[in-house]
């Protein structure tokens, strides 16, 4: 009886442990970068269109071997879904769609981010866990984003979208992701 009341609550401490590890995760990450003095960062708050809940953070961070992005959301559990950027910063209607399409400045097919042809927006898909947390890092090595809004590879004011399917990384122009159900305009940080 002892052993079991005694496995039970070590049971039970492992699961909040666990729990705890997911929710520091990424101010651990977060703390890394900082320590690595990038030079500038934005930030897309991305909230979901039907309730205006907040679905979560998208960041490009400039570091010195390209810029990265990272996104970390909370939405349905075990599910994979597509992000990308688009062309228009307005997140102003119910659907998503005064975003525009996936921002393509290179005039590129649809494709998959750094195999062959893929738009500038072409971000993937973010897979999420048994608790509907999910995570996605792309970093540009090719330079096609910044955070410099006098360049045409700049980032700000673009959206980011998170759609309710699967990026099937081939279906011209968008992949077939399905409904845009996320948004957030991608603004300075400071």
């Amino acid at each position: 009886m002892v052993k079991e009341i005694r496995g039970k609550q070590k049971e039970k401490m492992k699961k909040k442990t666990k729990l705890i590890i997911q929710k520091i995760r990424p101010l651990i990450f977060l703390g890394l970068v900082a320590c690595s003095a990038p030079e500038k960062s934005v930030i897309a708050n991305i909230v979901n269109l039907q309730t205006e809940a907040v679905l979560g953070v998208a960041r490009f961070i400039e570091t010195k071997n390209g810029v990265l992005f990272r996104v970390e959301i909370q939405a349905k559990e075990n599910t994979t879904l597509g992000v990308h950027i688009h062309q228009y910063g307005d997140c102003g209607d119910i659907e998503g769609k005064s975003a525009g399409g996936h921002w393509n400045p290179t005039d590129e097919p649809h494709g998959t981010w750094s195999q062959g042809s893929f738009h500038s927006g072409d971000l993937g898909n973010i897979k999420t866990d048994q608790n509907g947390n999910g995570a996605l890092e792309v970093l540009d090595v090719f330079g096609r984003w910044s955070l410099d809004k006098e360049k045409t590879t700049s980032v700000l004011n673009k959206a980011i979208i998170v759609h309710a399917g699967t990026d099937d990384m081939t279906t011209q122009p968008s992949g077939a992701a399905g409904k845009r159900m996320g948004c957030g305009v991608i603004k300075n940080s400071k």
